[in-house]
């Protein structure tokens, strides 16, 4: 067997094509999260009326550095089917790539119940992708929707698959249009997907510990001491050295 992942250098993941003769690597390839930033945060300034933005809190850049976006890999519409009332796949543009999933509302019956925010829930759908996902022994892959891309149509649901035992990514989504199409074009984000590796936690809930106090209040201190600088998170991350 073909050693995969070479032990002597950092853990990495592969994605496989499974469709090399229709799906353009080059063009719709998995690229990491940075360089698929939502269009706000491009056109966002990091100082609004004289206050920072949010483009300066270092939780949403940190998330974007991590991570790989899933591009569409072709056109397809998502139509409602009245007489089966499901959502079905109505038109797709390249056969050769695994079929959409139609699923009722029995197989998730909760939503019946439920909306995300002002959305209805009108159906349910497994996307199968054509990407699959191979990484070392103890990682897993998380896929995660692209929330701040604030898709108004459809919901990815987040789940866990271990991909270093299995490798088929499916994302199932929670769809918002019932009697509207819902367009998918080619190469837009679609998910994300995020490696990490496993491991369980113990954890305890801590009320009244000096010691626990004391080594926090040292570190609002260090905050405070590293902030008339600027950015003084960014300086205790660079100061942690990994």
């Amino acid at each position: 067997m073909v050693e995969m992942f070479n032990k002597n250098k950092k853990p990495y993941l592969k994605f496989i094509n499974l469709y090399p003769n229709q799906l353009n690597s080059q063009e719709l390839a998995p690229t990491p999260y940075k360089k698929n930033l939502p269009y706000w945060w491009n056109d966002m300034p990091s100082i609004n009326n004289n206050v920072q933005t949010i483009k300066e809190c270092p939780s949403f850049p940190d998330l974007f550095s991590h991570g790989y976006v899933i591009p569409m890999w072709t056109d397809i519409i998502l139509q409602y089917d009245e007489k089966k009332e499901q959502i079905k796949t109505s038109k797709r543009t390249n056969d050769v790539f695994p079929f959409w999933e139609g699923h009722s509302v029995d197989q998730f019956p909760i939503t019946r119940d439920l909306k995300i925010g002002d959305r209805d829930i009108e159906g349910i759908s497994k996307i199968t992708c054509p990407w699959s996902i191979i990484t070392p022994k103890g990682y897993s892959t998380m896929i995660m929707p692209l929330f701040y891309n604030f898709t108004q149509d459809w919901t990815v649901l987040p789940g866990i698959i271990d991909t270093d035992i299995f490798h088929q990514i499916n994302c199932p989504m929670l769809l918002h249009a019932k009697k509207q199409a819902i367009t998918f074009k080619k190469g837009i984000p679609l998910f994300a997907v995020f490696p990490f590796k496993r491991t369980k936690y113990n954890y305890s809930i801590i009320e009244d510990n000096q010691a626990i106090y004391d080594y926090l209040k040292e570190k609002d201190e260090i905050l405070e001491n590293l902030r008339p600088d600027g950015k003084p998170y960014r300086k205790m991350q660079r100061e942690r050295g990994y």
